[in-house]
């Protein structure tokens, strides 16, 4: 399958901003703030519709591909944070992403949670090799397509990945952190190719005791696993039995956590914050030693980088 937009020349690659000190998530503020012009207008669009949705800065910012998409709940919190989404195949629909040809230039970034059965803790079976492969195939269609950035969504127990021309930053979120009652932790590794990080913004659950996380096989009613989810409780899918409706919800990322992480795509910036060196895009406010911001960071800092590997040109998985 090859997409019909042809026609935007593909924009050079820019290289990472050198780092000020050892702390790969550290940034310098390389260029200087705009003046204040004294014109009301914001900076950045605002969406016509949600006025409290602040466009990415260009329609070339803004156009992104979702893979393994299913009911792509990852896609509709971007889409709530002003990204126009592009949904790649899907086995809902009988189309495989083996044959999926993606031409360079075309997507700002790409994002995507490829099947997480071989890595999760609750498989019963040994891995079958197929949550490697679909990895790889999301690493080629990036390595195609030469995106601005790129995000994988999973359970915690995926592999780190690797590919030339992007620094990773890899970092762990829980459902309970963006008001939902359940505390589902889903991993994500963010890709770019200006090496810019995220920020991302986390708020405290005020349910005083949380629901188990939703699953593609849940014994509770389909409106209690899209309310979990973030969806509203009347959400459907229509053409899908009630199980296979089920499964799409429940494999999904709950929406207001991804919005989350969309908004800090979007508002990416050059910036002097000092930002934890896990990776979890919290800020420092401590001493200059601190390089955590919380137990579980050091605990993380002290285990050190996964061995577990997967690269486009050879994996050591």
């Amino acid at each position: 399958m090859i997409l019909p937009l042809l026609t935007r020349k593909a924009r050079p690659m820019q290289s990472p901003l050198p780092l000020r000190s050892g702390n790969p998530f550290e940034r310098v503020a390389l260029f200087p703030r705009p003046r204040n012009s004294g014109s009301r207008r914001p900076s950045r669009p605002v969406c016509a519709v949600n006025a409290s949705c602040v466009l990415p800065r260009t329609t070339d910012d803004a156009i992104i591909l979702s893979l393994f998409p299913g009911a792509d709940l990852l896609g509709r919190g971007f889409e709530q944070a002003g990204f126009c989404v592009v949904r790649g195949p899907d086995r809902l629909l009988g189309q495989s992403i083996e044959g999926f040809r993606c031409p360079p230039g075309v997507f700002a970034g790409i994002i995507g949670g490829p099947p997480c059965q071989d890595f999760s803790r609750a498989r019963r079976r040994p891995p079958t090799g197929h949550g490697r492969e679909m990895l790889l195939e999301f690493l080629r269609i990036v390595a195609e397509a030469r995106p601005h950035w790129f995000l994988i969504e999973n359970v915690p127990g995926v592999p780190s990945v690797s590919l030339a021309g992007y620094r990773i930053q890899r970092f762990n979120l829980f459902a309970s952190d963006y008001g939902l009652a359940q505390k589902r932790n889903r991993a994500f590794q963010f890709g770019s190719v200006d090496g810019l990080p995220l920020i991302l913004r986390r708020t405290k659950s005020h349910f005083g005791r949380s629901a188990p996380a939703a699953l593609a096989k849940d014994p509770r009613r389909l409106a209690d696993v899209c309310e979990l989810q973030g969806l509203p409780r009347n959400f459907d899918l229509p053409g899908l039995c009630p199980s296979a409706k089920k499964r799409a919800v429940g494999n999904g990322v709950p929406v207001p956590m991804a919005r989350a992480v969309a908004e800090a795509i979007r508002d990416r910036r050059p910036v002097t914050l000092r930002l934890c060196s896990c990776g979890c895009g919290r800020v420092l406010d401590g001493p200059k030693r601190q390089r955590s911001a919380t137990v579980a960071c050091r605990k993380r800092l002290e285990r050190g980088a996964s061995s577990v590997t997967v690269s486009l040109f050879g994996a050591g998985w």
